[in-house]
């Protein structure tokens, strides 16, 4: 059955908070079998699936958009900046659970200046989260390393870093009901745009 793409309150079609709740059930599954102590997440593809939110493309490489899920949470730790850390609490209260102002430069951008103290300061908010999570001796995974600043400074701290799009990828590997739903959706508009162009390319 294919339902239509508008919410009603008549009829069962995609519930984006069960969306959201089923996709972070997955991802903690994941990072509790994982050995790791948490998710750091700085691609925008892993944020918007642990956190249901999407910055759109202006986001990409912008380091102090990212999001910390830690082993035994129910909710992600959500990290942004300035102004979008007001508009967020607006436009996803999912997210008002942990959301914090970034310790994190905005990107390469940066390195024109000194920003180590910025890179320190992040690193000691990732300690107190391992602290706080109880998870201070498990390493930590991270899907995207934003630069080398921060890879030199966790390695000072002696904190472990693996890989994280394992679990990541395990946890999207299977879709939920909502996703299957919104892949027919999104299938079903290729299909109208082919038919449309093959009637437009026709010879006249």
């Amino acid at each position: 059955m294919s339902f239509g793409t508008m919410g009603v309150d008549w009829e069962e079609r995609v519930d984006y908070a069960r969306l959201r709740r089923e996709r972070l059930e997955r991802a903690s599954k994941q990072l509790n079998e994982s050995g790791l102590g948490l998710l750091l997440c700085y691609d925008l593809n892993s944020i918007r699936y642990l956190t249901g939110y999407h910055y759109g493309e202006w986001g990409r490489d912008k380091h102090n958009f990212h999001t910390i899920l830690p082993k035994g949470s129910d909710h992600p730790v959500f990290y942004t900046f300035g102004s979008r850390y007001f508009v967020t609490q607006q436009d996803a209260p999912w997210l008002r659970k942990d959301m914090r102002f970034a310790k994190m430069p905005m990107g390469a951008i940066n390195s024109l200046g000194n920003y180590q103290p910025m890179i320190e300061r992040f690193v000691d908010e990732i300690k107190k989260v391992r602290k706080d999570y109880g998870v201070a001796d498990l390493p930590i995974g991270i899907d995207v390393i934003p630069d080398v600043y921060l890879a030199d400074a966790l390695r000072a701290s002696h904190i472990e870093v693996r890989d994280a799009w394992k679990p990541i990828m395990q946890a999207r590997m299977i879709k939920t009901k909502d996703e299957i739903e919104l892949m027919k959706m999104s299938a079903s508009l290729a299909d109208a745009m082919y038919d449309s162009l093959g009637r437009a390319i026709r010879p006249v």
